[in-house]
């Protein structure tokens, strides 16, 4: 699994990425834990096949052969909520990295989405 950063030709669009998926999905479900859950549920997330040391950890099959891995700690008394995205290596060969954005932009609005129904 990789952050959406960590890609080779990222540079020009983390700052947009940070600004449009990770920090609007902490944002958006900080101190709504159980919310974030049964929206991600809803859109189709399940348990991934590792355990990560995260308040919610749940993997997408976003694309054919493009799975997506959802890392969330909710905020407390130190700490402000932290999201994570990540894809695995592999994606940066089925994707350019403008499309794997949107690919994060269009998870964080079905999320919301899924939560004010």
């Amino acid at each position: 699994w990789m952050s959406f950063k960590d890609f080779k030709d990222a540079a020009p669009l983390i700052q947009a990425f940070f600004n449009t998926v990770t920090l609007p999905i902490a944002d958006s479900f900080s101190a709504r834990l159980a919310e974030l859950e049964t929206a991600a549920k809803n859109i189709g997330g399940y348990p991934p096949n590792d355990d990560f040391p995260y308040d919610l950890s749940l993997q997408f099959d976003a694309l054919s052969k493009v799975p997506l891995l959802l890392l969330f700690n909710d905020k407390d008394e130190e700490f402000p909520a932290q999201c994570s995205v990540l894809f695995e290596k592999r994606v940066e060969k089925l994707l350019d990295m403008e499309c794997l954005a949107m690919v994060g932009i269009l998870f964080c609005e079905y999320l919301k989405k899924e939560s004010n129904k």
